[in-house]
């Protein structure tokens, strides 16, 4: 499946049907072929007058942690002591809008790759960075759910990877249902620059 059908459907999806149609769900990961400190510079600039991103991100720093869901409180330590520490090179940006933990890592990180199967290998050979992304900060996104702020950080991702030329991969497959008929295929979305 290609990025640009994917994001149309993820689009006119429900809200409660995004984590079963389309895999939008906590952890969601994206591997893109950029260089990691490209893809750095555009979340830190992306609060300045010049920037790729329809959305804006403001870095986390260990002096700037946001608030964290209060739901899950043990959840909420981890990811505080998480920040803190930035293992493998980790920068967290927050969406302004609120809502979405955006974690950049260099590599090809965050998943095994097991469930891939055959394309496990060449994500691994074609990826320069991986993305995830997790619905926990405060506040709230306005309006939106959040696996549907998920998604618009998600489309917004992939909006900059098409503005720039780059790659980009929804690793993970996942159950896809088109028209309402539950289809049991296992779909990994690859982006137009992406060959198959």
């Amino acid at each position: 499946m290609r990025i640009h059908e994917y994001l149309e459907a993820v689009r006119n999806c429900p809200d409660d049907l995004l984590r079963g149609e389309y895999g939008i769900h906590d952890n969601l990961v994206l591997l893109l072929n950029q260089e990691y400190d490209m893809l750095t510079a555009a979340f830190a600039a992306s609060t300045g007058n010049e920037h790729l991103f329809r959305e804006r991100y403001h870095e986390i720093t260990p002096g700037s942690i946001p608030i964290i869901e209060e739901s899950a409180p043990e959840l909420a330590s981890k990811l505080q002591n998480m920040i803190v520490e930035r293992r493998n090179g980790r920068r967290d940006f927050a969406c302004e809008q609120g809502t979405v933990l955006v974690k950049v890592v260099p590599g090809v990180r965050f998943y095994s790759g097991r469930r891939a199967g055959k394309h496990a290998q060449r994500q691994f050979r074609e990826f320069k960075t991986t993305i995830s992304l997790h619905p926990y900060l405060r506040p709230r996104w306005e309006g939106r759910c959040s696996h549907r702020a998920l998604a618009e950080v998600l489309e917004d991702i992939c909006q900059y990877a098409a503005r720039t030329g780059t790659a980009v991969c929804v690793p993970e497959p996942f159950e896809w249902r088109k028209n309402g008929n539950k289809r049991y295929e296992h779909l990994i979305v690859y982006s137009e620059k992406s060959a198959e």
